[in-house]
C-alpha cells in the first residue's frame, strides 16, 4: 500500500510537563513504518521545557503540529480537544512517556478492518526502559468484543495501545464526566462494530512515579462521591446504547435507578442483573467462576 492510497492516521500525543521522556516517545513515533500520518501534539500548559524541547524537535518536520493552550483542561478534556484537531481517518493516542514498537501503526491498521477499534499488548518497563517482564495482558483477559457489557465495570483497552476510526465519535464526541477515555472509545466501539485484539506488544509502558499505575494511589472517595460518580457513569453508558442492545439498556437502567435510590428492592434488582450478566461483565478481570458469582452478589451492597 503506498501512501497515495493509505488512509491518513493522525497520531495524538497529549503532554504535561514531560520533559524527561518526550523526546524519545517522538522519536518512536516519527519513525513509525506507516507513512501517511499527521503527529498532532496538545500540550496542557506544560511549566517546564516540554514545549520547547517540541518545538526544537518538530523544527522542519512537515507533518508534526503542536498546540499549546492557555487554559490547563487535564489529560481526559486536552485528548477531546486534541481530537478535534485531528485530520485523519484513523486516530492513535499516546502518552508522553512510553516507547511505540516503529510497526505498531501498521500492524493496527492492518488489523482493523470493519472493526471501530484495534489494540495490542503492552510490556511494562523502568524509567530506563529496562523489561520488568510483566504486561497488560498478565494483568486482564485481552479480548475481541461486540459486547458492550464487557466494559460495563472494567477496561483492558488502553488509550496508548488503540487504534479506532474517527467516525466513532461523530455522535459521542464528548468525553464524559468521571469516565476514561479509553474506556469510553471501547464501550462505543463494542456497541457498534467491535474491537478487535492484536496478540503483540507494541508498547513499551514506563512505571514511574508519574503515570497512573507507577504514581501514587488515588485518594479513597466516601460512599456519597462513589454513588454519584458511579450514578452519572452508568447514566452516561446508557445512553449511548444503539437501539439493538434494548435488554443491556433496560439492565443499566436499573443499575442506575439503584444509585440515585439506593433501596432494597432497587439493590436486589442491582444485584440479579449483575448474576445474570457475570460472565459478559466480568469478562476482563482474571477471576474464577466462584469469585465471579461472589461479586455479583457483593453487588447487593456495593456500588461500583
Amino acid at each position: 500500500m503506498t501512501e497515495n492510497t493509505s488512509p491518513l492516521i493522525s497520531i495524538l500525543v497529549a503532554t504535561y510537563n514531560g520533559e524527561k521522556f518526550i523526546l524519545d516517545q517522538l522519536e518512536s513515533l516519527y519513525n513509525q513504518t506507516y507513512s501517511n500520518k499527521e503527529l498532532i501534539i496538545v500540550d496542557d500548559c506544560s511549566t517546564d521545557n516540554t514545549v520547547k524541547i517540541i518545538e526544537n524537535w518538530s523544527t522542519n518536520k512537515s507533518n508534526v503540529k503542536l498546540y499549546t493552550f492557555k487554559e490547563n483542561l487535564g489529560y481526559l478534556k486536552n485528548f477531546e480537544r486534541g481530537i478535534k484537531l485531528c485530520e485523519g481517518n484513523y486516530i492513535s493516542l499516546c502518552d508522553q512517556d512510553d516507547i511505540w514498537d516503529i510497526e505498531k501503526t501498521y500492524k493496527l491498521y492492518q488489523k482493523i478492518g470493519k472493526n471501530d477499534l484495534a489494540y495490542c499488548n503492552s510490556s511494562f518497563v523502568d524509567e530506563d526502559l529496562k523489561n520488568l517482564n510483566k504486561s497488560f495482558k498478565d494483568k486482564s483477559n485481552m479480548l475481541s468484543s461486540n459486547d458492550p457489557l464487557n466494559y460495563l465495570i472494567r477496561n483492558n483497552i488502553s488509550g496508548h495501545a488503540l487504534l479506532f476510526k474517527k467516525d466513532l465519535l461523530v455522535s459521542n464526541f464528548k468525553f464524559p464526566e468521571f469516565i476514561t477515555h479509553d474506556r469510553w472509545l471501547a464501550f462505543l466501539a463494542s456497541s457498534r462494530n467491535g474491537t478487535v485484539f492484536l496478540d503483540e506488544s507494541l508498547v513499551k509502558y514506563r512505571i514511574h512515579n508519574n503515570n497512573s499505575l507507577g504514581g501514587k494511589k488515588r485518594i479513597k472517595k466516601n460512599k456519597k462521591t462513589q454513588k454519584i460518580e458511579a450514578a452519572s457513569k452508568i447514566k452516561s453508558l446508557c445512553e449511548i446504547l444503539p437501539n439493538n442492545f434494548q435488554n443491556e439498556k433496560k439492565g443499566l437502567e436499573t443499575v442506575y435507578l439503584s444509585y440515585v435510590n439506593n433501596n432494597v428492592i432497587n439493590r436486589f434488582k442491582r444485584c440479579i442483573f449483575f448474576l445474570k450478566n457475570y460472565n459478559r461483565i466480568l469478562a476482563i478481570p482474571k477471576k474464577t467462576k466462584a469469585k465471579k458469582i461472589f461479586y455479583a452478589l457483593s453487588m447487593f451492597n456495593k456500588i461500583r
